[in-house]
């Protein structure tokens, strides 16, 4: 039996290289108007002179009041100054950008390049085939309908990249052929792969030959291994339109360089605590969006913490504290985050009180002020799919044991590398409970497979406390970072009040995932091998709800399926149904003819059950209006009906169960037990957008739960989602995942935002998948979209029966009519034979006509020419793993003498019956004695 293995905390730090988002420029990290024309106001730059690009000393710095992203180093020319400028604008004013004013501003040229350093700074990059694409985004915006530039050369954009020291331009592309109209305004975007794009020299550190004109030298290559910088670089030619021509984002993906210590120098697992530290609080006031680049600034190797760097971010919105005086001016709370003693809170945050206090006269200010504080630490790529994490966390709610602080929450994050970019994944919340105490300490162990996951992305301050969508796996998987973020609000009443809300200690560790051999497992569902290639169809329920029936399988092993009685001939284990439709369609009507009469054909929803390849397996399937006769598709929108009724948010719902008895067919009796080393569960998941032409999204999202089903009652777990055209893999360990009651009847009804349950998962009957998906748009055609499980396994230990389970077993097949009358003297069906004599013989204690497998008996002469008394009586085959014996008693009455066992042995042989699971036992009894009495007495010992 394979363990399951935890690797330690190591405290080493290693180095590693990683590819992803290594510049991103985002103009929605800029407030305020200071930057609109912060390096181009009337008349500062003269048209021999402009401003040459310096990247030691950036044009604006991140940090800088209403400059939260990245530091800009920025160069700009132009043939002429009036009416215009350059600057830097938020998102909603187009953000980098050249401004003209008016007419004034006709017929001159300006040229400017915006260049962003590698994140981290002063380090390089390597840009390669898979991690080398530069994009920006942005909008070209006028007064009126006119546009600001004479012909479509006259507005051009260019990436430039810095490598080796020296500095590159790519090829121009003009606004017209990336979304800007001969006419009005609109948004632009531009791509490109950097080792494949055709570069030029280029130095924008000296002025141009002519001022407003880019110059562009001979063809180069760049050192593509030795990138430091890059950027944007526009041209315009204006003709005295008013307007912004600008970019609002700029990313470029790459692998930084280099084995030395830097911002991402990750360890393998996380174990870190403030009990060593011995330092004065360190704080930072306001908000702060998440950046990869730098470390917090409370918190590094050199604080004295003795554990691993710490990221952070946080987020407080504005609190207005009203006051019953109305001569007291109305005031805003204080927040600040912080790294300090564990009796001061740990690391986390400080909130309450208005600045500068409440008036002890006035007692009536009310007001609530909430915080949001992140804090992530970095680690190496994880290969593996769960962590044990541990928190401990703290509360003060201030002097006086007032409750000033509402109950805190707790979530996890990671943030891993994903296709050359950061994608984060925050948890569920978990509660901690303030109650009226001062003090609080909560020790929270849990594991990330417990937990509901969701989009998060704290790259901007406001979104730290901004929770987004579910997604599917949130798993470490790439992960560089993990942490935590903490959430509270409180009030304050009087000058004294505020509260504190940390943690003191957190600790990850990699969980390996259990390698089960193919013998534990007890579910093993795959599509393509249950069906063989009897056909390339399937078979469908269609246009109705299936309730589901635990008793009576949908799909039953070794059935036919399909037309002709050939398609899909299904060699798996029985699969159990339940079928949900939600959305309004027509009701199945027997007297049309739903093949030649397409105007009828409506659309519906289906289960359907048919090979993986290209088919999706057990799944949800949306059909719809065929066009003609036999057509699978259309092409012709006019033609579409009217009365399709599959529409957007429409949903499906499908369970399927498997039993375990039915796929291991062990002896009766056998129990199935999750242990930490045989509890996987996996689905193979297939979301599919139909076989239409084009790129319609006709469904929007799939989920999927796994279910188990112990002592009777079904259990369920949190959801993964399926978001994407793809074929996913969804695992989970059974024992470390939280667990909420269900009750399959009311199939789509599932609660999991309560406390999870326990179950023993030592006694599983059934495992299964519940999946659901969603509708994003109508089609009138019948493009089959679909959410299929392509195949399934559940591992576990199969415990070997002994005589009391196989036993129980057997009684459990009668329990709903024996009631209580299950001991082995007892005769639930009055037929006059107790318990325990129909269990060794095969009766059925609950029909007085099923007495079980009776004796034969005659006589015969043996080959001494005796007479004997041939009795043959059926023992079960397997009785001494049953706990049963058997034995011939005699007497020579049945009033004085009692019975008693023979002076030697009167079986002759035994061997395989006529009844199944039972042997034949042959007995020969002399016929010497004038009488002679005999029976059969059972022995049960467990």
């Amino acid at each position: 039996m394979k363990k399951l293995l935890v690797l330690v905390a190591l405290f080493v730090v290693t180095f590693t290289s990683y590819s992803a988002t290594i510049i991103s420029a985002d103009s929605a990290l800029i407030t305020g108007s200071t930057y609109n024309n912060h390096y181009g106001q009337y008349g500062t730059y003269f048209p021999a002179d402009g401003k040459r690009l310096d990247m030691s000393t950036p044009t604006i710095a991140n940090g800088a009041t209403g400059y939260q992203t990245i530091s800009v180093y920025s160069s700009v020319s132009r043939s002429g100054t009036a009416a215009s400028n350059f600057g830097c604008t938020p998102a909603t004013g187009n953000g980098w950008r050249i401004r003209i004013n008016g007419s004034g501003a006709a017929g001159i040229k300006f040229e400017k390049i915006d260049a962003f350093k590698i994140t981290p700074e002063d380090g390089t990059a390597t840009l390669d085939a898979d991690n080398d694409t530069l994009t920006m985004g942005g909008r070209i915006q006028n007064a009126g309908g006119a546009t600001m530039m004479a012909a479509d050369s006259d507005s051009q954009w260019r990436f430039a990249i810095q490598a080796g020291g020296s500095w590159y331009i790519s090829d121009p592309v003009n606004s017209r052929a990336i979304g800007y109209p001969a006419t009005g305004a609109a948004n632009i975007s531009h791509t490109i792969e950097a080792t494949e794009s055709i570069w030029y020299e280029y130095d924008p550190t000296t002025a141009p030959t002519e001022n407003g004109v880019v110059d562009v030298g001979a063809v180069a290559t760049p050192d593509f291994t030795s990138v430091t910088a890059a950027g944007v670089h526009q041209s315009l030619i204006s003709n005295g339109t008013a307007g912004n021509h600008g970019f609002k984002t700029f990313t470029l993906t790459g692998t930084i360089n280099g084995d030395g210590p830097g911002p991402w120098a990750p360890t393998n697992s996380i174990n870190w605590s403030n009990s060593d530290y011995d330092g004065a609080a360190i704080t930072q006031g306001g908000n702060k969006g998440f950046d990869f680049s730098t470390q917090s600034h409370f918190v590094d190797e050199s604080s004295g913490t003795g554990g691993p760097a710490i990221y952070g971010a946080a987020y407080s919105p504005e609190a207005a504290y009203i006051f019953a005086n109305e001569a007291q001016t109305n005031a805003t709370g204080t927040f600040d985050w912080r790294f300090s003693k564990n009796n001061n809170g740990g690391l986390g945050m400080r909130v309450g009180r208005p600045a500068g206090g409440i008036s002890s006269s006035d007692t009536n200010a009310t007001g609530v002020i909430s915080a949001n504080t992140l804090h992530m630490f970095p680690v190496a790529g994880l290969t593996e799919n769960d962590a044990d994490i541990t928190l401990q966390t703290w509360s003060n709610q201030g002097p006086g044991g007032t409750t000033n602080m509402t109950d805190g929450t707790i979530r996890f994050v990671v943030a891993k590398n994903f296709s050359g970019g950061t994608n984060w994944a925050i948890s569920s919340p978990i509660t901690h409970s303030v109650e009226s105490g001062q003090y609080k300490t909560v020790n929270t162990l849990t594991t990330y497979q417990s937990l509901d996951w969701f989009n998060y992305n704290p790259a901007n301050a406001w979104n730290v406390a901004n929770i987004g969508s579910q997604v599917a796996q949130p798993y470490p998987g790439d992960a560089i970072a993990v942490g935590f973020l903490l959430s509270a609000a409180g009030v304050s009443t009087n000058n004294n009040t505020a509260f504190v809300f940390g943690a003191r200690s957190f600790s990850y560790t990699e969980r390996e995932w259990n390698e089960y051999d193919n013998d534990n497992l007890v579910v093993d569902m795959d599509a393509v091998s249950d069906t063989p290639n009897e056909g390339p169809g399937g078979v469908q329920w269609e246009f109705r709800d299936i309730a589901y029936n635990e008793t009576t399988p949908l799909i039953v092993s070794n059935s036919v399926l399909g037309d002709n009685e050939v398609t899909n001939f299904w060699n798996g284990a029985p699969v159990y149904v339940g079928f949900k439709m939600d959305g309004v369609y027509p009701a199945w009507d027997e007297n049309i003819d739903y093949v030649t009469n397409t105007e009828s054909n409506f659309n519906s929803v289906a289960f359907s059950a048919a090979r993986n390849a290209g088919a999706g397996g057990l799944k949800i399937q949306w059909n719809g209006p065929q066009l003609t006769p036999g057509s699978a598709t259309g092409t012709s929108p006019e033609l579409e009906y009217t009365n399709g009724r599959f529409a957007a948010g429409d949903k499906a719902t499908a369970l399927l169960i498997w039993k375990s008895d039915e796929f291991l067919g062990g002896a009766a009796g056998s129990t199935y037990e999750m242990t930490a080393a045989n509890d996987v569960l996996r689905a193979n998941i297939i979301l599919s957008q139909g076989n239409g032409t084009g790129d319609e999204q006709l469904l929007e999202s799939g989920k999927i739960r796994f279910v188990v089903k112990e002592g009777g009652a079904y259990y369920i777990s949190h959801a993964s989602m399926i978001t994407n055209l793809t074929t996913a893999e969804v695992i989970k360990q059974g024992t470390s995942t939280s667990w909420f009651n269900y009750d399959p009847s009311s199939l789509d009804a599932v609660n999991t935002s309560g406390e999870a349950v326990d179950p023993a998962l030592t006694d599983i009957e059934a495992f299964g998948v519940w999946m659901q998906a969603t509708v994003a748009t109508n089609t009138g055609y019948r493009k089959y979209p679909r959410f299929g499980l392509a195949d399934f396994s559940a591992g576990a230990i199969v415990n070997t029966p002994n005589a009391a389970s196989i036993k129980q077993a057997w009684l459990d097949l009668y329990s709903g009519v024996m009631g209580a009358a299950t001991a082995d003297s007892d005769d639930p069906d009055g037929d006059g034979i107790a318990n325990i004599i129909e269990y060794a013989f095969g009766g059925d204690p609950t029909d007085s006509n099923s007495e079980g497998n009776k004796p034969t008996h005659g006589t015969i002469v043996n080959d001494s020419d005796e007479e004997m008394f041939e009795y043959i009586y059926f023992e079960r085959s397997d009785a001494a793993a049953r706990g049963l014996s058997s034995s011939i008693k005699e007497s020579d009455n049945l009033v004085f003498t009692d019975f008693a066992a023979p002076a030697s042995s009167y079986e002759v042989g035994r061997g395989a019956s006529v009844h199944s699971g039972f042997d034949a036992v042959t007995n020969h009894v002399p016929m010497t004695d004038a009488n002679k009495f005999i029976r059969i007495d059972i022995n049960y010992s467990e």
